[in-house]
């Protein structure tokens, strides 16, 4: 498609701020704005989407230099960039993380227009550009598409042979070489490395029109750095780069096709470990400019349509529109593909505001304005995939006959706060789900879970018969069991204001105590909007039995976090060490955010610690403070505040067996840094 860009200018106390009119294209659209700038963006069914930057900071989360900028070989740094945004109205938040696993993330998708925040003026104030121009000349960066489209018009394959479809931090060299990704500490990388066994091929992810080395050994550079040329019909042109070339294998200035090998890679000028380097530079006719972006647009992109030529497992929502409070939003799931694996499809939605469907095309009611993050998640009785897409709501907020469900024992309960996206290659889950864990064959009588039923009475003057309350109306609560028959004991408890449920799993009506138990329990009242609801309850039996000495680790799968916020590092120096080579450092001092590690333990009375190799690096301890963690155990749930650097140690408790009981690290009240490695529960003779 043509574009058209329209620039308007007005004058406020001698601040300029533009508005730049386009249409979608078939190639991505790169934007620099000033705060207070403004991008019209009309979809391809032809409505537009307004975007503002309203403002916009770096924020320095570690370092271990002395002085920012003075860059040093073992240094290191990691960084947030962040920006709030208004979308159709509505304001929202936009983060990115830099050098970390969680650099390598899912774009943000708003009423239909996929957007990549990319870069911000303001890191030349913090860091050095020895590796490339790569900030922006404006205030920010941004990248759009329509969510229908790819990023460009071939499909993209892959680059490198790459059987994971994910890119790791750990292999970026020195473990901080992503995009703007802090080389010695304090200079922005002006590409994306990785590392890779030298001669690795090299392949022609797209159609080149010409391809050459623009610098080379040949020519008395350190370096072979290879470039290839694509002109799309629309005017725009792409040079992908390849730096580290070992040789060509393709004569130079001719055209490539897709998918053919044209080098082998990672090994001139490597240094510490062979790599390549990739970079992307982006032209647009109609703003005459050449644009460094980050090659992980890229390499999403050849990812998401490998797991598509995989038949692989996909959770799709249809691009949605803007909508109003109190107006029906129908959503639909078209896309979403079941793979080859696996007979059973099911859908498993979450509207951001607490309410929940497991339809596959659900309609929803918004009661307040705001930005709302739409998460689909999909089953195949094999795999479990998600997707999140954002909708903007407007209007007033609308009083109505309504009821929410919410517990303080399951963090899947807590509502996503819309600014999160999603680290790739790791998926939402299940949300609102109860979990009673046990183990093989036990006969351990497991402990209630309460959930609180919130109900809201809207008196209009046409309504009648209303009930006093919630816990009235027969069968409000009816349980349907997916797996099994009539394992679960609910008790009701009435409020003036809400109902508490007591949930809990009766073992001596579970005939196999192994594998996994499903069932759903409906909430219902037939005046309340968004009705009915359900609480998904999911009994998991171990085949591991307890334990006596046990070590919960961040990266296991009894290990529950808030995602987008808990950082990765994988430098390969200063900071690098942790059990089993991983840890998570909060991002920032906020507070709501936690991880839950939950133990298989033998019943007896525990000495509980913080472990890992992480608390003994020099580096982070400078930077620790003190923190707290909640700790449930036999008697009851403790609150405690903890200083690494001057104990590891938790406390003393009982556990009962089974996976009852857990530790969980909070953000709420940290002072300074705080470490997640390892928790160690040790049992006392």
């Amino acid at each position: 498609m043509i574009i058209l860009a329209v620039l308007f200018f007005t004058v406020n106390n001698k601040l300029y701020s533009e508005v730049i009119s386009v249409k979608s294209k078939e190639t991505l659209t790169v934007v620099e704005l000033n705060k207070g700038d403004k991008v019209n963006f009309t979809l391809i069914n032809g409505r537009t989407v307004s975007f503002e930057l309203i403002n916009c900071r770096v924020n320095i989360i570690f370092t271990t230099l002395d002085t920012l900028k003075k860059s040093g070989a073992m240094e290191c740094t990691l960084y947030s960039m962040s920006c709030n945004v208004k979308i159709d109205g509505q304001e929202m938040k936009m983060v990115k993380y830099v050098p970390v696993q969680e650099t390598y993330h899912k774009p943000y998708v708003v009423n239909g227009l996929t957007i990549w925040f990319d870069a911000l003026k303001e890191l030349s104030e913090y860091f050095n550009e020895n590796h490339g121009k790569c900030t922006p000349a404006k205030d920010a960066r941004f990248a759009f598409h329509d969510a229908g489209l790819q990023i460009c018009p071939q499909e993209l394959s892959n680059w490198y042979p790459v059987p994971e479809n994910q890119i790791f931090i750990k292999d970026g060299y020195r473990g901080a070489d992503s995009w703007l990704g802090t080389y010695y500490g304090a200079d922005l990388h002006g590409g994306l490395d990785v590392n890779m066994p030298s001669n690795t091929p090299i392949i022609a992810p797209i159609d080149f029109d010409e391809h050459y080395f623009f610098n080379s050994l040949e020519t008395g550079h350190h370096n072979n750095r290879w470039r290839g040329v694509r002109y799309w019909d629309n005017g725009d042109i792409w040079q992908l780069q390849v730096h580290h070339i070992n040789e060509l294998l393709v004569p130079q200035y001719q055209k490539l096709k897709q998918g053919q090998t044209y080098a082998h890679g990672a090994g001139v000028w490597c240094w510490y470990s062979p790599h390549s380097h990739f970079v992307f530079n982006v032209y647009q006719p109609e703003f005459q400019t050449w644009t460094l972006m980050d090659p992980w647009i890229i390499f999403w992109q050849i990812f998401e349509n490998n797991k598509k030529k995989a038949n692989l497992i996909r959770a799709n929502i249809e691009p949605v529109a803007p909508a109003e409070t109190g107006q029906k939003v129908f959503f639909s799931s078209k896309g979403s593909t079941p793979s080859i694996y696996g007979s059973e499809f099911e859908y498993f939605w979450s509207f951001g505001d607490g309410y929940t469907a497991i339809t596959e095309n659900p309609v929803h009611i918004f009661q307040n304005p705001g930005i709302y993050p739409i998460t689909l998640t999909v089953r195949n009785g094999f795999s479990i995939a998600s997707y999140t897409q954002h909708i903007s709501v407007s209007g007033e907020n609308i009083n109505v006959t309504s009821f929410k469900i919410t517990t303080e024992d399951e963090p899947s309960y807590r509502t996503r706060e819309n600014w999160k996206t999603s680290t790739y290659g790791t998926d939402a889950g299940i949300l609102n789900t109860l979990i009673f864990r046990s183990y093989q064959d036990s006969e351990h009588a497991l402990e209630p879970k309460t959930v609180s039923i919130w109900f809201h009475k809207f008196a209009a003057e046409d309504s009648t018969n209303y009930p006093d309350d919630l816990y009235t109306i027969p069968q409000a609560v009816l349980p349907v069991y997916k797996h099994g028959n009539d394992w679960l004991d609910i008790e009701r408890i009435p409020y003036d204001d809400h109902v508490d449920l007591k949930i809990k799993p009766n073992l001596d009506k579970v005939i196999v105590k192994w594998g996994l138990y499903e069932a759903y329990i409906l909430i219902n009242h037939d005046d309340a909007i968004n009705a009915p609801q359900y609480i998904r309850v999911k009994l998991d039996f171990s085949y591991e039995q307890p334990g006596s000495s046990v070590i919960v680790d961040n990266l296991d799968k009894d290990c529950i976090k808030s995602d987008y916020f808990w950082l990765s590092p994988e430098h390969h120096w200063n900071i690098s060490e942790g059990y089993n080579k991983n840890y998570c450092i909060n991002a920032e001092n906020k507070n709501g955010e936690f991880i839950r590690y939950i133990p298989n333990l033998a019943e007896g009375l525990y000495d509980v610690s913080l472990f890992g190799t992480a608390y003994q690096n020099t580096e982070l301890a400078k930077k620790m403070g003190s923190f707290y963690v909640i700790v449930k155990h036999l008697n009851g749930t403790n609150k405690i505040k903890v200083e690494p650097q001057k104990s590891l140690y938790i406390g003393q408790f009982e556990f009962a067996n089974g996976r009852e009981g857990y530790v969980e690290i909070i953000s709420d009240g940290a002072v300074g840094l705080i470490l997640a490695d390892a928790i160690k529960f040790q049992k006392k003779n």
